[in-house]
């Protein structure tokens, strides 16, 4: 990947606050991570966090990290309220249950002094309580890996089965798989992982799923759901059980392009009609690369209602809500006005009532 580029878009609304502080500041790469190492080193977060701050505020580093610490200070007088609220409430609770307590105590020594010497004595069922349920873990990836840049390929590719090792996850959709790259993948990760192919015909790019050989997985079954499509889409089904718990892994990646907006959105709805066949007992993880917009989102009416975006349901952290930020990825030389190029806006799909169970 090369150096980072970083540009600035120009508001005429608001020319006081488009250039930093220094007038002779230069917009270069080099520049500009300083400015996001210097963010980092005084508010000790992340350079995703500073760069988002940062282009923000027109890398402004004073404004930004002013910014940053307001946001943080209203948090956390909202966490501090809402813990005093939590203290009361626990306070009067356990005033209840002393209470509560007292007369129990009471009330079994009556009964003691009315049985007698010889009375039995009393257990308390809470003492032998049944021990709760292990929540079950796991790690999911899904990447795009631009297998079709041949530019460094074998360097990114080994990357990318280098950083799937690091995070230890448990199931991986990577999309943009040739024979090239898959042929490196399954030397590198063949015995870590089970590799299932969506291909379909020669000479096509096409997703793979990785399944962790952890002893608490075990695969059940592989299928592939074509779509219909110019571009030879489908969606790779994958059905697994982790632990006691069973899961559905939905890998895909839709249309690309503006032009193939009708095809995207037929093989959204396709793939949403397809979820809801699925047992209530199994949990569903669907997502890759979708190409989605959030009009077309709009468009069917969004999600059903047993279906969450897991980027919402994880929090909506704001530095990683898009999953193509010019500003950031310059990996493509790519020319666009806009800060941000949406590439995928649904990235993961849950049934909620597993979830709680199941993901984490």
């Amino acid at each position: 990947m090369s150096e980072n580029n970083f540009e600035v878009i120009n508001d005429d609304n608001d020319s006081n606050d488009s250039v930093p502080s220094d007038l002779s500041f230069e917009f270069t790469g080099e520049n500009c991570q300083k400015r996001v190492d210097e963010f980092v080193a005084i508010t000790y977060t992340n350079d995703a966090l500073a760069q988002m701050f940062l282009q923000d505020r027109k890398w402004n580093v004073a404004r930004s990290v002013n910014d940053y610490f307001n946001e943080l200070t209203a948090e956390n007088e909202k966490k501090m309220k809402k813990q005093l609220k939590d203290d009361s409430d626990s306070e009067s609770d356990e005033k209840e249950d002393d209470e509560d307590e007292d007369d129990k105590v009471a009330s079994f020594k009556k009964q003691k002094l009315e049985a007698g010497p010889s009375a039995p004595k009393v257990e308390s069922d809470e003492a032998t309580g049944s021990e709760g349920k292990q929540q079950k873990l796991f790690r999911h990836i899904t990447w795009n890996i631009d297998g079709l840049n041949d530019k460094n390929l074998k360097v990114r590719t080994e990357a990318v089965c280098s950083r799937i090792v690091k995070e230890k996850a448990s199931f991986v959709f990577l999309q943009e798989i040739t024979q090239e790259n898959e042929g490196i993948i399954r030397a590198k990760l063949k015995d870590s992982f089970e590799i299932f192919s969506g291909k379909t015909y020669e000479g096509g790019y096409y997703s793979l799923t990785l399944v962790s050989k952890e002893p608490f997985i075990k695969v059940q079954n592989n299928e592939i759901i074509n779509f219909p499509s110019i571009m030879g889409r489908n969606l790779l089904q994958t059905n697994v059980t982790l632990h006691d718990a069973k899961i559905c892994l939905l890998n895909t990646h839709l249309e690309s392009t503006k032009e193939g907006e009708a095809y995207r959105i037929q093989q959204l709805s396709s793939m949403l009609n397809h979820i809801k066949k699925i047992g209530p007992d199994v949990t569903v993880i669907a997502g890759g690369d979708l190409n989605l917009r959030d009009k077309e989102l709009a468009g069917i009416g969004g999600l059903p209602p047993n279906i969450v975006d897991a980027w919402e349901a994880s929090g909506s952290r704001k530095e990683l809500q898009f999953t193509w930020d010019m500003m950031r990825n310059d990996n493509l030389n790519f020319q666009s006005d806009s800060k941000v190029l949406l590439e995928t806006v649904v990235q993961v799909l849950q049934i909620t009532h597993q979830v709680e169970h199941h993901c984490g």
